[in-house]
């Protein structure tokens, strides 16, 4: 039985690798229609919302298949779930909006060119998240009676608060602050952390690393 859990954990964050691949790929192929006016800054937002609308609905129905198999068959909360993230960014996507229609100088050249690859790279900030709503629903999913410990890795861009919130391990579902990857650390994207499960070791999903955008290219 361990083995096959294994087998499934492994399964579920592969496939929640894949899709963020699958979903910077039209992320790209986004900013190139944004580059040759295919699209204007206003048809670009509303494909991006759309795009991280389904990205944050399959994550969080990875989630859910990783806190347990039975829950996979559950009532289906994830376009919900997926909505309430999305619009909580809202406001910072509107900012981004405001950027490329003022060709900010960090998207745009001196020519008035958009540059593919600096507006790409700001989507996957958005994508990040994403990760957030997997360990949510793999924490919301799991037994009521499940500990958790909040993992802090130490790494470069570890921050006050995810140090203080594996101290304060361990959490159950209704204790647990916020999950890695929802941004509400200093650390915001960059946060490394993880949960583990202490009943059975499982440990929740992990940044996700993107491939260079000069190899995306």
């Amino acid at each position: 039985m361990a083995v096959q859990l294994k087998k499934r954990s492994r399964s579920v964050k592969e496939a929640y690798g894949r899709l963020m691949d699958r979903t910077d790929a039209k992320f790209r192929d986004l900013a190139k229609e944004l580059a040759d006016n295919s699209i204007d800054p206003n048809e670009w937002h509303t494909q991006f919302d759309q795009l991280l609308y389904e990205l944050h609905r399959d994550a969080h129905a990875y989630g859910r298949k990783l806190a347990d198999a039975s829950a996979a068959s559950s009532i289906d909360f994830d376009g919900v779930a997926a909505r309430i993230a999305v619009n909580l960014e809202s406001g910072w996507m509107q900012g981004f909006l405001s950027d490329l229609h003022t060709q900010d100088p960090r998207y745009y050249d001196e020519d008035g060119n958009l540059q593919v690859d600096p507006v790409q790279e700001r989507m996957r900030w958005y994508a990040q998240k994403s990760r957030g709503t997997a360990n949510e629903a793999f924490v919301s999913y799991s037994p009521d009676e499940t500990e958790w410990e909040w993992v802090d890795t130490g790494g470069p861009f570890e921050c006050d608060d995810c140090r203080y919130l594996a101290e304060g391990s361990p959490y159950t579902k209704h204790t647990l602050p916020t999950h890695p990857g929802q941004n509400d650390t200093p650390c915001l994207f960059h946060c490394e952390c993880h949960l583990k499960r202490l009943s059975d070791d499982e440990t929740g999903f992990m940044p996700h690393a993107f491939s260079p955008l000069d190899a995306a290219a």
